[in-house]
Parts: C-alpha cells; structure tokens; sequence
C-alpha cells in the first residue's frame, strides 16, 4: 500500500530542509515554498480522507460518522530495531483523519508562513528586564 500517512507526516520536515537551502534574502521565494509544501500537505490528507470515506460506504456505512468496526485504516508497519522490538506504525480510525485534515487545512494559511521576527521581541534583554 502507498505510505500516504508516511508522506503526511515527513512532508512538511522535507519542506523545512529544502527551505534551509534558500538564501536569506529570497523572503518571497521561501514563503511561497512553504505555503505550497503546505498545500501538497493539505490536498494528500484530502485524497486520504476521500478514500476512507469510500472505504466506509463499500464496509456499510452511510455517513461518515460510521466508521467500519471501529479500527484504523491505511495502516503502516514496519520493524525498525528489531533486536529491541522497536517499530514504525501509522493508522487512522475516523477521528484522527478529522485532525490530519484539521492540522493540515491550518497549516496552509499565509499567516503561518509569515516571518517569525514579524511576532517576536525585538531583544530578548528588553523582554526579561522589564523594560
């Protein structure tokens, strides 16, 4: 199966290393990067809740709020260290696809993606001392 949960997950670290190679003086260039990294984000968790979706009307379910018997969907497993028993897993069940969607639809606001000196303290001495 497609590790579609993988990619929703690293897809935005992927974004943040690419951006890191962006000179600094390219401000426009970077935003527009993370805003569109964040909208790939966004379409990838839509494409996943579309197929849950589909896969709760083939399992009976005639709203979303049905979900088939309760167990995640678009599991990923894979052993990791297997001397320790350490593994890698991702699934979804209905509740947590709302959040990705969630989490993913407010990621793709230009505000979020707006420069960080824009909201904090113009010196850090300034905010502990009181002055």
């Amino acid at each position: 199966m497609f590790p579609i949960l993988s990619i929703i997950t690293f897809l935005p670290l992927l974004g943040g290393i690419v951006i890191l190679f962006f000179p600094k003086a390219q401000l426009s260039a970077i935003r527009w990067t993370a805003l569109g990294i964040a909208w790939m984000n966004l379409l990838l968790a839509i494409v996943l809740m579309l197929v849950y979706l589909q896969a709760n009307a083939t399992a009976g379910g005639t709203t979303a709020v049905n979900v088939p018997s309760s167990t995640s969907l678009f599991n990923e497993y894979v052993p990791w260290v297997s001397a320790l028993g350490i593994n890698y897993s991702l699934g979804v069940d209905g509740i947590s696809l709302l959040l990705v969607v969630l989490t993913a639809l407010l990621c793709c606001s230009w505000s979020v993606v707006s420069p960080v000196s824009s909201w904090l303290p113009t010196s850090s001495c300034s905010t502990f001392s009181g002055n």
